[in-house]
């Protein structure tokens, strides 16, 4: 580690990071201050764990690597504050603070998990969170507390090039409709701006099914503002062309679910 002590700071120490910081060993502090001189980079995959608060100042910055930064004040609220005027990027993010997590300011994203089993993470002060995904890996919401999330937080899920087919989706957060797939995807039958498509028989073409188990009956969605519940699944037919389906990044924006439904989590946004 490089920490300007020639030391790893302990968990009474309110640290002022004006340097490049390489974290390559655990390390707990009370709290965390890097100037606009100053970075944070993981060289490891080690665990910062935070007793207090934390601020990126103007022009400062975190490399989070394969890093994991956690959040676990035994009573107080804690709160990250990104005035770095960039964004700032976490690889792991844990909470387990009874008081709960303030993210405030600024852009904020994720690549790796999220996980809050105490106190809540409030996002509402943020201009944005985002849970990224790509090609080649794509974050997550580990099991976390009921109501564990305050805030819009968008949720992207990279769906690959292929044949068109049908697909397995369900939501990763509450109050979504099927609008927030017709923004992303070419879906027909349900009054989107791609009009409708014509199956067998000159019938419209319904993209979005869903499944009553108790019913043992099938039913298409027909509107924009039909309900997506979560931990309920959706056959959603892929297709850019009548052959083929072009790549794609799906978002949901809104509040993650979270907690546990019949003893099964719902944070499922799409399987192949």
């Amino acid at each position: 580690n490089t920490w300007s002590c020639g030391c790893i700071p302990g968990a009474t120490d309110a640290v002022e990071v004006d340097h490049d910081v390489t974290i390559s060993a655990e390390a707990e502090i009370l709290n965390l201050t890097v100037n606009g001189s100053g970075s944070i980079e993981f060289l490891t995959a080690d665990t910062l764990k935070v007793d207090g608060d934390i601020e990126f100042v103007s022009g400062s910055s975190l490399i989070p690597g394969t890093g994991t930064i956690s959040i676990q004040s035994s009573s107080n609220a804690q709160t990250i504050t990104n005035n770095s005027g960039g964004t700032i990027s976490f690889n792991n993010l844990y909470v387990n603070n009874s008081g709960g997590l303030d993210l405030t300011n600024g852009t904020w994203e994720l690549s790796n998990s999220l996980q809050v089993s105490a106190g809540g993470m409030d996002v509402s002060g943020a201009t944005s969170f985002t849970l990224l995904s790509d090609a080649s890996s794509t974050s997550q919401i580990l099991e976390s507390m009921d109501g564990a999330f305050t805030g819009n937080f968008t949720i992207q899920r990279y769906i690959s090039s292929r044949n068109s087919n049908w697909s397995n989706m369900s939501s990763p957060i509450e109050s979504a409709t099927a609008a927030d797939l017709d923004d992303n995807l070419v879906l027909s039958g349900i009054g989107g701006d791609d009009g409708n498509a014509r199956a067998n028989g000159g019938n419209t073409f319904y993209s979005i099914w869903t499944y009553n188990n108790s019913a043992q009956t099938t039913s298409q969605l027909t509107a924009l503002t039909d309900d997506l519940t979560p931990g309920k699944g959706y056959e959603v037919y892929l297709a850019t062309t009548a052959a083929t389906f072009s790549d794609t990044t799906v978002d949901f924006v809104g509040v993650p679910h979270s907690g546990l439904n019949d003893g099964a989590s719902r944070q499922i946004l799409f399987r192949d």
